[in-house]
């Protein structure tokens, strides 16, 4: 009676046990399903514009020209305004993705988005899925785009159309009577030469908004540039045979230069930032 009982039981627990097992592996069929549905970004066709990438929920994807590869130099301020597109799993490309998706790391320890080595954004200035406001933008000192997975169509060349030339007038000859040659050859003066301007010996740049203004700037031979910094964050003049070092907010450092020649300078914290300064 006792074994009879214990077979029984026996029984009964190795079915349980096997429901359980088929219902788990239900459950992560299912999971594994919907992480396959679930592209981290969705292609949307556009043939004229080039195909663009948004969330899997519709809202815009955007890349800084002033990031680097695999880096993200959107923080503070310009992180409030341009949201990092950030996941808490693994990236799952959609079918047909052309370029590499993968992630890296925020100073907050999130991990954001990248496609083809550029990090990927929002635009707090979209009130709507589909909405592209931020493409174009100039925002904290360089160009913001929609994140494209191809480039647009090139426009198609125009045809020419054949314009008539007209007829050239048949020329007349026209008789003409011999002057008498002249009594005295006119004496003709020499054009004067005009003085060059000279370059100025000092010229002032101001950094602004992650920019050198001016870009480019002409000194005399042994002049003096200086550059003075307006943003809220250090910046730095490195050309081929000078570095300013750390330029804080609001102070301002110079250089002279005594060699003729063209220099293009450089931020080295921000190497989007250049200038040239030509030495005349």
């Amino acid at each position: 009676m006792f074994d009879s009982l214990q077979w029984r039981f026996a029984g009964v627990a190795r079915t349980v046990l096997a429901f359980g097992l088929l219902f788990n592996l239900a459950g992560m069929a299912t999971a594994r399903a919907q992480d396959r549905a679930q592209p981290t970004v969705v292609i949307v066709s556009d043939p004229i514009n080039g195909d663009r990438l948004v969330d899997p929920t519709g809202w815009t994807l955007y890349t800084w020209a002033g990031d680097a590869a695999d880096v993200s130099n959107c923080v503070d301020r310009c992180a409030a305004e341009w949201p990092p597109y950030t996941i808490s799993n693994d990236v799952t490309p959609p079918d047909n993705l052309p370029g590499v998706l993968s992630t890296i790391a925020r100073p907050d320890g999130t991990w954001q988005v990248t496609y083809n080595d550029a990090p990927l954004y929002y635009y707090r200035g979209d009130a709507q899925p589909g909405d592209m406001n931020g493409d174009g933008s100039r925002d904290s000192g360089a160009l913001w785009s929609v994140a494209r997975s191809s480039p647009p169509r090139p426009a198609p060349a125009s045809a020419s159309i054949p314009t008539a030339v007209p007829a050239q007038p048949t020329a007349v000859a026209i008789p003409t009577q011999t002057a008498p040659p002249p009594t005295s050859v006119p004496v003709v003066a020499p054009p004067t030469s005009r003085p060059s301007p000279s370059a100025p010996s000092s010229v002032s740049v101001s950094i602004q908004g992650f920019s050198f203004q001016p870009g480019s700037i002409t000194v005399a031979a042994g002049g003096t540039v200086q550059w003075t910094n307006h943003d809220s964050v250090a910046h730095t003049s490195t050309g081929p045979s000078w570095n300013s070092g750390s330029i804080s907010p609001g102070t301002s450092v110079s250089e002279t230069f005594g060699t003729p020649g063209q220099f293009t300078y450089h931020c080295t914290i921000h190497p989007y930032m250049t200038g040239t300064v030509t030495v005349v």
